[in-house]
């Protein structure tokens, strides 16, 4: 006759015995919706990161643009309104940007590239300035006569509609720091220079510096639109003319 503690023992089964004698695990069927589900769940949120991260890199890029235009301004108050030369040819320090690199900004930092700038050519720095504010000799001397420094305080026309600084892209190969621009057509059209960089906002706007300090996208077609004095120009066609100040 059994005693009490064997019934007990008998009935009591190990707890690994009990696990593996429940043991069930997923079909396959169940397996596949799982799959799908995640697959679907995939596909509805990475657009909208993407659309996030890219939106994120515009107002970054929007920044970097901004913080450009006080330094510039900064640069002016320092040299009784003149603002930085776009080139030099054969200076110390030859272009805008190495004028306000290291002095004015972090030497070659971020400030200087569009966060969604992936063009090997233009390197550390994507964002250009117009040719036709300063091309100078070593003598400060404009080359040609009508490539003249400009002064803040002689401009006639708005500053908060002339442009100074835009996102860019080259053509393929390495792109001085400026824009030459033979005609506004020629900033989203020219085979030879740094364009005006598409790439923000949809894919269809660029971010702008105006003079004034101001930044603004614009799209192709405010481009085609500007006027010329609004690229530094005080003519039309496609001839540089002497600028309007």
């Amino acid at each position: 006759m059994m005693n009490l503690e064997d019934m007990l023992r008998r009935s009591i089964k190990p707890a690994s015995q009990t696990r593996q004698g429940h043991q069930k695990g997923f079909t396959l069927i169940e397996l596949l919706v799982v799959i799908s589900i995640i697959s679907l769940l995939i596909s509805i949120l990475l657009p909208a990161l993407g659309s996030a991260r890219k939106a994120a890199q515009a107002i970054a890029c929007a920044s970097n643009l901004r913080q450009l235009a006080i330094a510039f301004h900064t640069y002016a108050t320092d040299h009784d309104s003149w603002i930085p030369p776009a080139n030099m040819n054969g200076g110390p320090k030859q272009s805008w940007a190495s004028r306000l690199d290291g002095n004015y900004l972090t030497a070659k930092g971020p400030v200087y590239k569009c966060p969604s700038q992936d063009d090997p050519y233009l390197g550390w720095l994507s964002y250009r300035y117009p040719q036709t504010f300063g091309n100078l000799n070593t003598n400060w001397e404009p080359t040609p006569a009508y490539f003249l420094l400009r002064n803040l305080d002689r401009f006639k026309k708005p500053m908060g509609k002339i442009v100074m600084l835009i996102d860019a892209n080259s053509t393929g190969s390495p792109s001085p720091q400026w824009i030459y621009s033979p005609g506004l057509g020629g900033l989203l059209d020219s085979p030879t220079y740094a364009v005006a960089a598409l790439r923000h906002y949809g894919a269809g706007s660029i971010n702008v510096t105006w003079l004034d300090g101001h930044v603004a996208p614009q799209t192709e077609r405010d481009i085609r639109s500007w006027e010329f004095y609004q690229w530094g120009h005080a003519g039309g066609g496609g001839v540089h003319a002497y600028p309007t100040y």
